[in-house]
């Protein structure tokens, strides 16, 4: 997984789930972020046994790279980038960072390796750039007309449980946390409250 930061969002709890439930006797996995990073998200990781490779982009420009210019990435690098089997990024356009992640993966990618985006994070919006798609939800992945798999998986699912609240006996609260809006799904709560 390519990613800017280690920081608690969407994007990289999906990578630390995807990594996380990947059948170990066949895959390894690791994350690459620019030198600088940091994040909450370190010791995760490290908990789930995912290495954190830290890439030096001091030198390195996207859109020299995107020119087919000449980069000054350490080498040792190129070849974990190029060892790897399926990149699983977003192609952000807003960072330079992650654009410059996402430039290398594919600069030294092997030939028959796999990419995987984030849907919201897609730009520009051409699905012909990437072999499969994550979403964070059935919304995001109903938003994008391709014929390219989509699987979609919820961080929310793998957050830190909240501790539990004293209740009398026999009551139970349900609640639903998230905006009123239709990606949000509020109906589907008032259903799960309805049944629970």
């Amino acid at each position: 997984a390519l990613t800017n930061s280690l920081e608690r969002h969407s994007q990289n709890l999906i990578f630390l789930r995807t990594a996380a439930l990947l059948d170990r006797r066949r895959w390894l996995a690791s994350i690459f972020v620019p030198a600088n990073t940091n994040g909450d998200l370190r010791e995760d990781f490290r908990r789930a046994f995912i290495p954190v490779h830290y890439v030096n982009l001091s030198n390195v420009n996207y859109l020299e790279l995107r020119k087919s210019k000449a980069d000054t990435l350490d080498p040792r690098m190129a070849a974990l980038l190029e060892s790897c089997d399926v990149h699983v990024y977003a192609n952000t356009y807003d960072d330079p960072d992650a654009a410059a992640l996402a430039e290398l993966a594919a600069r030294y990618a092997h030939p028959g390796s796999k990419r995987v985006m984030e849907l919201p994070n897609l730009h520009p919006p051409d699905v012909d750039i990437v072999d499969a798609f994550v979403a964070p939800s059935h919304f995001a992945a109903s938003q994008t007309e391709t014929d390219k798999p989509i699987a979609t998986i919820y961080p929310a699912s793998i957050g830190t449980p909240l501790p539990r609240a004293p209740r009398r006996k026999g009551v139970f609260t349900v609640a639903h946390a998230g905006r009123l809006a239709p990606e949000r799904s509020p109906g589907l709560f008032i259903r799960i409250a309805a049944l629970v």
